[in-house]
């Protein structure tokens, strides 16, 4: 036996007292290993393929690198933003609640391609950027937090997780994520800087790259987007939809020269494997110098016989393997689920801080929303215009962008067109539960009662769950159950027919739906050209969030509120947005972003590629 083996075995007989033993059958927990600095060590990514179609497990040590980078190609996008989604949501599990603060960046997809990510609180989610215009106030920010942690933290330490374990204080770490990277990036320079000291100043990047839009930069452009993916762990598409990536990137800095060899021989593995798995990783420890909690998260590796190899500048590659996404951990259900655990613990249970936010235009360059919950009291929405001001570009927009923010499991659409002739468009649509089309008062009465009887169907499964709310029920049973807009256009023919009509629609659309269906997960959206009179009333006076487009002086004095002209002789596309009941002080003017044909055509095929793990449902055609 070598001198090394001999002093291994030492080694093991000493600390075999002071080590706790682990069932070998049982994988290690990584969750328990969380050290002062609550960030997790490692976050196992996938599966290295090496020589023979061995499999090793894909560790990424967090807080030694800056982030990873992949490459996008049309077949794999929805795959990769499930599985950052999934890691994400990895991190922020296995941190403590207030360690971690996450920004999104997603402008080519609006937010589509992290939409799931949307249902997480703001004590999680801080920002989430789906236009170009609010990633430079987003990066200059992260920019000044750099800045004051290097400055005022780090004086005396080498790196927040130092400063994190030491100093008795706690500075988050940031987590960022940016899609189709560098589509709607005007300016490169920002991310480049964050990205010089994102190791020390707690930063932590996934991004997703466009090769197509690196074609299209200037040569200076191009020059700054090679430096930024240098900065990562950049692995291009493979081309073999078993096997997705090649850790040897073109931009990563380091070379397979540079590659030590491992700390962990096969030979040292097997002397140590009967009985001793804390003590081989005990050993690894003294060889390489990482902490016992870093060792202990090396046993799932060491158990394989494999241990990845570290750079001499801290940086994790994968040369000479091909990397394979854990497929079985990137289902949407299972990110699903993984939400669903932090809203046990980490989201904000209040029912302010559950909603919809529905992207629709831009008020002073910034993304508008339709908001619903959130920190407000509107669950509802009245929306009045005349004719030719834009009201079907802004219902486009409600139905559209609502379906590439949210699954059809997380939304669906009842929609009663009393003109009797749009919505075409949506009909094949996947989160469309309901349409009817007519402006018969008696086809009407049959879509509203199915909303009456798919309120009742969800009054009994809340009994059945002993839960209030639809946030209670989705956390408790694990089940998706989408909320449901109840979008009503012309919504005064309803009222033009017999008296026992006009009371039915009243009992089901304001006594249950406006007064109590957020509870169930219900929202109305009612839109109306028709401007005077009385029969909006009973509606009107129960909603305070109004949106008014063009419209006379008057008109927008009985609309929106008394003396509140705001809306008065507004252009196309332009409207007034009120949530506090017409209140001047709250108007709010948008520009309505502008929906094509090809525009609804292109999110509804997008849509149905997104859900088609969804829920199935029946859609009801009237």
């Amino acid at each position: 036996m070598s001198k090394f083996l001999q002093a291994a075995t030492s080694l093991v007989q000493d600390i075999n007292a002071s080590v706790k033993e682990i069932a070998p059958s049982l994988p290690f927990d990584y969750t328990s290993m969380i050290d002062d600095s609550q960030l997790p060590t490692f976050l196992n990514i996938g599966n290295l393929i090496g020589k023979g179609n061995n499999s090793y497990p894909a560790l990424l040590p967090l807080k030694k690198i800056k982030g990873i980078a992949f490459q996008l190609n049309d077949s794999n996008r929805e795959e990769v933003h499930l599985a950052i989604q999934h890691y994400l949501l990895q991190i922020i599990e296995r941190s403590k609640e207030g360690n971690t603060s996450l920004t999104v960046i997603d402008t080519k997809k609006m937010g589509s391609n992290f939409r799931n990510l949307r249902r997480l609180g703001k004590n999680i989610l801080a920002h989430f950027v789906a236009d170009a215009e609010g990633i430079k106030a987003n990066l200059d920010d992260h920019y000044s937090k750099s800045v004051s942690v290097i400055t005022e933290c780090l004086t005396n330490y080498e790196n927040l997780a130092t400063y994190n374990q030491k100093s008795g204080h706690v500075q988050p770490y940031r987590l960022l994520a940016i899609a189709d990277f560098p589509d709607g990036f005007n300016n490169l320079d920002r991310l480049e800087a964050l990205l010089q000291n994102a190791d020390e100043s707690g930063i932590f990047v996934f991004l997703t790259y466009d090769e197509s839009l690196y074609e299209k930069l200037s040569k200076m452009g191009q020059d700054k987007f090679r430096q930024i993916l240098s900065h990562l762990i950049s692995l291009e598409e493979f081309g073999n939809p078993e096997n997705d990536f090649y850790g040897k990137s073109k931009y990563n800095v380091l070379g397979e020269d540079e590659m030590l060899p491992p700390y962990v021989t096969p030979e040292i593995l097997d002397a140590l494997k009967t009985g001793a798995k804390l003590n081989a990783v005990k050993m690894y420890k003294d060889l390489s110098g990482l902490s016992l909690h870093e060792a202990k998260e090396f046993i799932d590796t060491i158990s394989s016989g494999f241990v990845p190899t570290r750079t001499t500048a801290e940086r994790w590659l994968f040369p000479n393997y091909i990397f394979q996404l854990n497929r079985k951990d990137i289902s949407l259900d299972n990110i699903n689920a993984q939400i669903n655990r932090l809203a046990q613990t980490t989201i904000v249970e209040d029912d302010k801080a559950d909603g919809l936010r529905i992207p629709i235009g831009k008020t002073s360059g910034q993304t508008h929303y339709l908001t619903f919950g959130f920190e407000t009291d509107n669950y509802s929405a009245i929306i009045g215009g005349q004719a030719g001001k834009g009201k079907s570009n802004l219902l486009n927009n409600i139905i559209g962008r609502g379906m590439e923010t949210y699954s059809s499991d997380e939304l669906r659409f009842a929609i009663i067109d009393c003109s009797g002739v749009g919505f075409y468009e949506f009909e094949d649509a996947p989160n469309v539960e309901l349409m009817c089309r007519s402006s018969d008062v008696e086809k009407c009465l049959i879509a509203v009662q199915y909303i009456e009887k798919e309120f009742a169907r969800r009054e009994v499964l809340f009994q059945e769950a002993g839960v209030a709310d639809l946030k209670k029920y989705r956390v408790k049973t694990g089940l998706p159950l989408p909320r449901l807009i109840c979008l009503i256009d012309e919504f005064h023919v309803l009222f033009t027919g017999k008296e026992k009509f006009s009371s039915y629609f009243d009992t089901i659309l304001v006594d249950k739906v406006i007064r109590i269906g957020r509870k169930f997960g219900f929202h109305l959206v009612t839109c109306t050209q028709s401007l005077g009179g009385g029969v909006r009333r009973s509606i009107l006076d129960n909603i305070p969030l109004r949106i008014a487009l063009g419209m006379t002086t008057d008109q927008s004095n009985g609309f929106l509120g008394l003396k509140n002209d705001a809306a008065a002789n507004l252009e196309r596309g332009v409207a007034v947005y009120n949530p506090q009941n017409g209140n001047v002080s709250a108007n709010k003017i948008v520009k309505v972003n502008y929906m094509s044909d090809s525009d609804i055509e292109r999110t509804v095929s997008l849509a149905k590629q997104q859900n088609a793990n969804s829920a199935p449902f029946q859609k009801i055609i009237i």
